[in-house]
């Protein structure tokens, strides 16, 4: 038991050094890799991973700026360099009945990544899906490519940007 607060995540690779991929094929291989990833035991353990490891004497007794110092290193060595991108969904929102009226709208953003690259977050509520991108690069690649995918299906899509450029 924790009341820790810390993030996990699950990291479902494509190898693009095998070839070009289809919608289909990827999206048949990030659900069964979430199918395996995401149960309670998996996730059980990754919990009590982190944990013993904030219980670990000498770790406690490391001076906060030293510890600090370490976990940059690492995620200088690594952090984001292994993504080509983050995508996060917080799946279906449900407000309480007594909030109607009063939100009009919900977002939820991913920092700025650290290295050159695009991340993206969803949330639906209502009828309404909405995809949320940010990113440190020119090129609009990627939100262009998401949403002429769901134009050329025949979803309806509106493009909002605080960027004086078009998406």
């Amino acid at each position: 038991r924790t009341l820790r607060n810390f993030s996990s995540f699950i990291n479902p690779v494509i190898d693009a050094r095998l070839g070009e991929y289809t919608f289909e094929e990827i999206a048949a291989t990030v659900h069964a890799f979430l199918q395996y990833n995401n149960n309670p035991k998996l996730l059980g353990a990754i919990i009590a991973a982190n944990v013993r490891d904030e219980s670990n004497l000498l770790l406690r007794l490391c001076p906060l700026p030293l510890k600090n110092f370490a976990i940059n290193q690492v995620f200088r060595a690594s952090g984001e360099r292994l993504f080509s991108t983050t995508l996060t969904n917080l799946g279906r929102v449900t407000l309480p009945s007594n909030t109607e009226g009063y939100v009009k709208r919900m977002e939820m953003l991913l920092g700025a990544p650290a290295t050159p690259s695009c991340h993206a977050a969803m949330l639906s509520s209502g009828n309404d899906l909405q995809i949320f991108f940010t990113d440190n690069i020119v090129e609009k690649t990627l939100p262009r490519g998401v949403l002429r995918f769901l134009v050329e299906r025949g979803v309806p899509v509106t493009v909002e940007s605080n960027r004086d450029q078009e998406v």
